[in-house]
């Protein structure tokens, strides 16, 4: 099973509006989400609408950590749970860190737990991390709180654009 994840294009300059600064901090924000499956093959991950973090509920927001007040994600569990949908927890790394650090491991787990706690749904929940120049990388969390890559990020709008984590390896 590869996991997928799709963004509109408004929605993709909203994320990068939001969370590419020159403060040299990270900022976080939601993307509330659809989910299509090709049944054993695919997991996509479609965005659906974005919801961005304010300054004042961000606990820590440093070069090489984010934290934040769980109110806010979970009524966005909340209001995604009623129309079946998903949520994405996506941040960004100033650096070209390109890999998810043990201090987002260490979070998230504890972030995920809770929304599957929260949440009736077993899908899993995708995280992602934006660079400063736009790419992405990403993983989904099941579960049993493993991590499986994200391994292609499309972007929709008046041109299409498709983002492959190591596209440049074995070419």
């Amino acid at each position: 099973m590869i996991y997928t994840f799709t963004f509109q294009e408004s929605h993709y300059h909203q994320l990068r509006n939001h969370l590419l600064r020159n403060d040299n901090r990270e900022r976080a924000a939601f993307i509330v989400c659809g989910i299509s499956s090709v049944e054993g093959v695919e997991e996509r991950y479609l965005s659906r609408e974005i919801v961005t973090l304010a300054d004042a509920d961000l606990i820590t927001s440093q070069q090489y950590q984010v934290s934040f007040n769980n109110n806010p994600f979970i009524k966005v569990l909340k209001e995604a749970e009623k129309k079946g949908f998903s949520v994405a927890l996506i941040h960004n790394h100033p650096s070209n860190f390109k890999q998810f650090s043990a201090t987002d491991d260490e979070g998230e787990q504890g972030l995920f737990q809770l929304a599957f706690n929260r949440n009736s749904s077993r899908k899993a929940y995708p995280s992602l991390i934006l660079m400063p120049d736009g790419s992405l990388v990403g993983r989904v969390w099941n579960e049993y709180l493993e991590t499986k890559p994200l391994s292609k990020f499309r972007i929709y709008g008046q041109r299409m654009v498709f983002d492959y984590p190591n596209k440049l390896e074995g070419y």
